[in-house]
């Protein structure tokens, strides 16, 4: 989908009115971070259905659009989704209730998409 200049405009509106812009999404984190230049600026993202949260990092390393992740959101996800460093770990080796979940369908036969899901 496209983002009309006219939206783009009116959340700039928004926010300088005092107004938190979040954007919300259930796709991927490397989806979303490839459309942010896209996106309108915002006060918090949100990715995976809720699974992942950055804000704005204005000490962030010098990037078009530093952000910084809400690991304590993730750390609170933890007993779930195994520990936050797993992210490198190819899904069938990750550990949590979630990826044991994983591995059962997986052996089911189900085809399971985990690319770039935490």
């Amino acid at each position: 989908g496209i983002i009309s200049q006219a939206t783009l405009k009116k959340a700039n509106q928004l926010r300088q009115q005092g107004s938190a812009l979040v954007l919300v999404s259930g796709a991927r984190t490397s989806t979303v971070l490839q459309r942010l230049p896209f996106l309108p600026a915002a006060d918090a993202i949100v990715a995976e259905n809720g699974g992942r949260i950055w804000y704005p990092d204005p000490d962030g390393y010098a990037a078009a659009c530093p952000l910084k992740e809400d690991l304590d959101w993730r750390q609170q996800l933890s007993s779930v989704t195994g520990p936050v460093d797993q992210d490198v770990v190819p899904p069938h080796q990750r550990k949590g209730p979630l990826w044991d979940w994983y591995r059962h369908l997986e052996q089911d036969g189900w085809q399971l998409d985990a690319n770039s899901y935490s």
